[in-house]
Order: C-alpha cells, then sequence, then structure tokens
C-alpha cells in the first residue's frame, strides 16, 4: 500500500506546474536559458496553464508563441538576459545561414548528394561519399564531397565552442529563392535545414522538403519530422513522457506489491485457521496415531493407516472450515505444513489431568475401564515397553491367544490382556499356556484390571504363569 500511495504521489508531484512567466528570444524560437543571448529584445511572456488560450505578452508582440509556457523554467528576472551576442555566436549563425543559403541553391543529384553528406555524417561508422551503397552520378559525389568541405569547420567548432553552437542553432530566418515564376502557378518548394542542440540526433543539419511558403507568410524553419524548431519544447515534452511512464512503472509496482502483501495475509489466516482446528482435535489424533502405527509381526512400522487417517482428518475438518472462510484456495498449498501441523500435535504427550473432549474417547495411554478391549492390549504393551520390553501387540494376527508378544534380553513373552469387570477365571491362564508352547515362548503372563478366581491362582501356580494387574507391568522383568 505504501508503495502505490508513493507511485500516486510521484505523478502528482512530477507534473510540470505552471511557470512564473519566462523570457522568449523570437528570432531564436526558443526560451531563456536554453537560448543564452537573442539577436532581439527578449519578450516577456504571461505565465498560463496548459490548455488554456495562448498566453499574452506584457508588450504586443511580434507573433504568437506555439511552444507551451510550462515549459520554460526560470520566471523572468526584474530586466531581461543580456540580449549582446558574442562574436562566436554571430559566427555561427552567419556560417549556418552561409550554409542554408548555399544549400538552398543547389539543385538535383549535386543537391543529393550534399543533403547526403548534412544527413549522415556523424553517424557510426563514419560515412564516406565514394563508398556510398547506392548508384550515384559524377554530380552525386561531387555534390557530397562540396557539402563535406562546408561543414567539416564548422562541425569541429561547433564541437569546441558552445557559443558557436548555440548561434548554428540559432540563425537567423532565411527563405529560399523560389524556382519557378510564380504566375507560373508551380509550387515553391523549400529545402530547409535545422539542429536541435539539445537532442540525441548530434546537433546534425538535416535537409528536409518544406511546404512552399505562401506569399506575405513568415519563413517557418522546420526540423527532421516537420514539427517546430523549438528545444525547450521537445525537451520537455520528452521529460513529461519519461515521468508519465516512471510513474506509471511503480504504480504497477505498487499494484503488485499490494496483491502479494493481501495474498500472504490470506495465507497466513488459513494457516492460523488450520493450526487451530488440530489444536482443538490434539488428543483425539494422538490416539488415532496409536492405534494405528503398529508393527507387523517383523517389528516394521506400518504408517499406511496413520496417512489415511491424517489424510481424512484434513478433508473432513480442516477444507470444509477454510471454505467457510473462502480461504480454501490454499488448502493444496499449504498441504505439506498442515501434515506437520498434525503430525506434531500427535505426539505431543497430553497429561491425563487435561481429559480429552467433553465425550470419551478410548486412549491406549490412559487406563479407563470405559476404554476398548485392543486400546487396553495397546496400553498394557506401553507398560511393558517402560521396562525394557519391546512389544508387539498381534489383534491383527490372531497369534493363538498371545495379545502381546514382548522381548527384552533374549526372552520371548506372551502375555494375554483382559478388560474385565469381574474377576478372571480359568480360560485366561489356559489361553496363555497355549500361546507360550506355540510361541515357543519362554514366559507366559495375564494382565488385568481385575483380581484373578482362586482355580486361576491354583492353574497359574503349577503351570509357571504369571498373573499381573495392569499396573505391574512397567516393572515387570520376568
Amino acid at each position: 500500500m505504501r508503495r502505490l500511495l508513493f507511485g500516486l504521489f510521484l505523478i502528482v508531484t512530477t507534473h510540470p506546474a505552471a511557470a512564473q512567466g519566462f523570457w522568449y528570444c523570437d528570432p531564436a524560437h526558443a526560451y531563456y536559458p536554453y537560448v543564452q543571448t537573442c539577436s532581439a529584445p527578449w519578450r516577456e511572456i504571461a505565465p498560463y496553464s496548459p490548455g488554456q488560450a495562448q498566453p499574452q505578452s506584457v508588450a504586443p508582440p511580434a507573433a504568437t508563441s506555439t511552444i507551451p509556457a510550462w515549459v520554460a523554467p526560470i520566471p523572468p528576472a526584474a530586466s531581461p538576459p543580456d540580449t549582446q551576442a558574442s562574436a562566436a555566436y554571430r559566427q555561427g549563425q552567419r556560417d549556418r545561414q552561409a550554409w542554408e543559403t548555399w544549400f538552398n541553391a543547389l539543385t538535383s543529384e549535386y543537391r543529393e548528394g550534399a543533403a547526403y553528406w548534412a544527413d549522415q555524417r556523424s553517424s557510426r561508422p563514419p560515412v564516406s561519399c565514394d563508398t556510398a551503397t547506392r548508384s550515384t552520378g559524377s554530380d552525386w559525389t561531387a555534390g557530397c564531397h562540396a557539402a563535406k568541405q562546408k561543414l567539416t569547420p564548422s562541425d569541429a567548432r561547433r564541437a569546441a565552442e558552445p557559443e558557436y553552437r548555440l548561434g548554428w542553432n540559432n540563425p537567423p530566418e532565411v527563405s529560399a529563392p523560389p524556382t519557378a515564376p510564380e504566375a507560373a502557378g508551380a509550387p515553391t518548394p523549400l529545402f530547409t535545414t535545422s539542429t536541435p542542440g539539445a537532442s540525441s540526433r548530434a546537433d546534425m543539419p538535416t535537409t528536409q522538403l518544406a511546404a512552399p511558403t505562401p506569399a506575405g507568410a513568415p519563413y517557418v524553419r522546420q526540423s527532421l519530422n516537420g514539427n517546430q524548431d523549438d528545444i525547450a519544447h521537445e525537451s520537455s515534452e520528452d521529460w513529461h513522457i519519461v515521468t508519465v511512464t516512471i510513474s506509471i512503472i511503480v504504480g504497477a509496482f505498487g499494484l503488485l506489491a499490494l496483491k502479494n502483501y493481501i495474498t500472504r495475509k490470506r495465507r497466513y489466516r488459513a494457516l492460523r485457521i488450520s493450526a487451530a482446528e488440530i489444536a482443538s482435535q490434539a488428543a483425539i489424533l494422538r490416539v488415532k496415531r496409536i492405534q494405528t502405527v503398529i508393527p507387523d509381526a517383523y517389528g516394521t512400522i506400518i504408517w499406511d493407516k496413520w496417512q489415511k487417517e491424517k489424510d481424512y482428518f484434513a478433508s473432513t475438518r480442516i477444507l470444509p472450515t477454510l471454505r467457510s472462510e473462502g480461504l480454501d484456495v490454499f488448502y493444496q498449498e499449504l498441504g505439506a505444513e498442515i501434515d506437520l501441523m498434525i503430525e506434531t500435535a500427535a505426539r505431543r504427550s497430553i497429561p491425563p489431568a487435561s481429559g480429552l473432549t467433553s465425550r470419551f474417547i478410548s486412549n491406549p495411554e490412559i487406563f479407563d475401564p470405559r476404554m476398548d478391549p485392543i486400546d487396553y492390549e495397546r496400553h498394557c504393551a506401553l507398560e511393558l515397553g517402560r521396562a525394557g520390553w519391546n512389544a508387539l501387540v498381534t489383534v491383527a494376527t490372531g497369534d493363538q491367544g498371545a495379545d502381546v508378544i514382548a522381548r527384552r534380553a533374549g526372552k520371548v513373552l506372551v502375555l494375554q490382556c483382559k478388560l474385565y469387570g469381574s474377576p478372571v477365571g480359568n480360560d485366561a491362564v489356559q489361553q496363555v499356556i497355549a500361546a507360550r508352547q506355540f510361541q515357543s515362548a519362554d514366559l507366559a503372563a495375564v494382565a488385568s484390571n481385575q483380581p484373578f478366581t482362586r482355580s486361576a491362582q491354583q492353574l497359574a501356580h503349577v503351570s509357571g504363569v504369571f498373573l499381573l494387574h495392569h499396573e505391574q507391568l512397567a516393572a515387570f522383568v520376568g
């Protein structure tokens, strides 16, 4: 947003403001200080704004200027600038006038050769009158050499003497003589030259066919593109275009930055909503992880069921929440981060006193008489793990009465887990005896939340079976 406001501020503040007034040189067709000296009295132009009528001078002007007043950078002083031209300035005017007079008198191919040198002499690499890639005659080549001989001294002085260059760029008005009697009704073409002193064309006098000048109308010098030869006007228009272009670019970057800022804020909000939903279900996610991350008979951890559980939770709980907020477009993008937050929450310990949710959820880590029998088997395996056993729940394989198979220090233990509401009888002892024989185990035990009947105790005594409460498993070493 700050970049956008800066771009708008730049557009407003960099627009050229109307000047307070300025001095104009009629012979040079330019404003002070674009020309420093003037061969005629300076004319004071009153300020105006673009789009209004043409400004009127304080004194009646000899001709109305067509150049917008806002290009003039300096308001009038108490007195006009010095009108005394230097010797170099006047010499530059004379040489330019001599060139135009000489050139306007040329005809046919000789004229074309002279025009070629005037137009191309500042190009890179330099041109040559003798190697021009065109079908020319001797007159064309002679005209080219003649123009080179006339312009070379002036080019050297323009490069070395700023005042001479300024005079060359502001010559007195010269009109070409008609080539046919006006009575014949034929048009009178004028071939004129001009050199914008502040442009990028390297002060080349360029030849151009101008429209015929009506009788009594003032001579108007024209530039290469046919516009009035006004250096100040052209430079100011270029600067205005550059300013507007820069402002548009800055504004575009500002809009892009604003869009990116809004997108980042919405993405962060989607991430916070996802994290809040995961935190509210963290205890259940931990239970589900314990229930689904189960090793196989070889001890290899199987992750497939847990990954499916995470995907199911994300698609049924997080995605609908994001959709209700109009943020579901970020669901796929945040997939990896959501999965990591679920995994982190499921691995975090939940204190028993905190509870799970308002409704009862069976948790293998926390004993509760209402828990699922399979979760009770997992609870017994977790307790054996605290005693150093590598315990594996066999609920999926049904190994002949062994609910848990545990290994420690080279010994194998088979365990029956009974979550009862009354004392445990002989059948549990008989099942674990069969499992011990089937697994070739070293030890056999029955764990329960209830006491054991007298007959179960007698059978266990004679068969070497341990009868344990599940709270004793964390210290059982065989």
